[in-house]
């Protein structure tokens, strides 16, 4: 609850830049970053709770096609506001939707009120670690790393290409996303049916290797027509995110599940300070060509270290489920 009213405050926040910036000497850049680090604390808090909440409501044996229950369900608030913000962006501007999103957050604060509990800091009986770093789970956090990586390619330079270098305007943006919601509502249930049929390591593999050939078509890519297929094929690849999920439920025990999902966390998230600095100054250097050209590359590192995940991998049992020896 906590951690979602600090993120919906500083999303509402933003709508406030100007007096905020006099209070702090006048500085609206200084506004903006404040602002910014405060609903991140919130959001990052969030993240590690929101993946261990899924996998420790979500049946055993059905990891993947409840979590690809769960992403449709966030789609289907994800497309619903979407339209809402295509509706009242003209009537409300960034401020007001700046606002709205975060009394949505905050609401949703509200509800994990009415949550069942579930195991918390005790597990077994013993105080559960914050953060994990363990040679077992080593591949975990060098996927997430290059998650990030891709990630922030796709949220900063993806939009970035169409807006400043195609000028799209913000409601065909709105559009692209609502009908990539639409395709994910379709997709998650899906594809998470698959991981659970097939296994990690083929949905991980097939959907590396799809983001390699996005990414290599941003890079070469002039045609807007073949920049919004590719916009929308990008954020379907995402949905492999479901595999990387429950993968780490199947290799860590209850008591190292959100520690290392924390840790996963911090590993996707070293790049968003890395990556968007770099490749900023890149694509004014070199222009956008080399900066997808890297995302190309980091799928590819995806790719390759996926091959190390090992599909019958299973967690060692814990504490409470070893038998003493006869």
């Amino acid at each position: 609850m906590l951690s979602l009213f600090v993120f919906g405050i500083g999303l509402a926040a933003y709508a406030w830049i100007v007096p905020i910036a006099g209070a702090l000497g006048g500085s609206p850049v200084l506004a903006l970053i404040v602002v910014s680090v405060f609903w991140s604390i919130g959001f990052h808090t969030w993240a590690p709770l929101e993946g261990t909440l899924a996998l420790r409501y979500a049946p055993t044996e059905q990891k993947g096609r409840w979590i690809g229950w769960l992403r449709t369900t966030m789609g289907v608030g994800q497309l619903l506001l979407m339209g809402v913000a295509l509706l009242l962006l003209p009537i409300l501007e960034y401020e007001g939707m700046f606002v709205f999103a975060g009394g949505m957050v905050i609401v949703g604060g509200l509800l994990i009120a009415f949550a069942k509990s579930t195991p918390g800091q005790e597990v077994m009986g013993r105080p559960e670690k914050r953060f994990l770093f363990k040679k077992r789970y080593s591949i975990y956090y060098l996927l997430s790393f290059l998650s990030g990586a891709r990630k922030q390619i796709f949220l900063m330079f993806a939009v970035w290409l169409l807006v400043k270098e195609n000028g799209v305007a913000r409601e065909t943006i709105l559009i692209l996303m609502i009908v990539n919601q639409v395709l994910n509502l379709i997709a998650s249930p899906i594809i998470g049916q698959l991981v659970d049929r097939f296994g990690e390591r083929l949905m991980l593999t097939i959907s590396y290797s799809c983001l390699a050939v996005v990414f290599a078509g941003y890079a070469f890519t002039t045609y807007l027509p073949g920049l919004y297929a590719l916009y929308i094929m990008d954020n379907m690849l995402f949905v492999g995110a479901i595999a990387l999920s429950t993968y780490v439920n199947k290799i860590a025990p209850k008591e190292e599940l959100r520690p290392t999902i924390t840790m996963g966390v911090t590993m996707n998230h070293i790049p968003s300070v890395l990556v968007p600095l770099i490749g900023g100054l890149l694509w004014v250097k070199f222009g956008p060509t080399v900066v997808f050209l890297g995302g190309t590359f980091f799928a590819l590192l995806s790719l390759i270290t996926t091959q190390w995940v090992r599909p019958d991998e299973q967690a060692a049992p814990s504490l409470g489920e070893v038998q003493p020896a006869d």
